[in-house]
């Protein structure tokens, strides 16, 4: 596994996951790529938040099960993001 510039895979990301202490991300993708990350969780919560801004599961649900992820990423973005306080 080699530590990845940028945040980047060739599928879309299937899985993530934070260090206990928040310095790593690993994440797996269905390209079957898992790559690490250094950086902090805020940093890339707030890069995570504006990729996701305008992704259509969060922007118009197709089920309930959707609507609950959606509404939690909303809720979490909105709390975490300095982008999304703001709007």
């Amino acid at each position: 596994m080699a530590v990845s510039q940028p945040f980047h895979h060739n599928g879309a990301v299937k899985s993530l996951v934070f260090s206990p202490d928040g310095k790593w991300i690993v994440s797996g993708s269905e390209d079957k790529t898992v790559r690490a990350w250094v950086g902090n969780w805020q940093g890339w919560l707030d890069i995570a938040c504006n990729r996701l801004r305008y992704h259509p599961v969060l922007n118009d649900p197709e089920t309930l099960a959707q609507d609950e992820i959606a509404r939690g990423a909303r809720e979490t973005c909105q709390k975490y993001s300095p982008d999304w306080q703001t709007k």
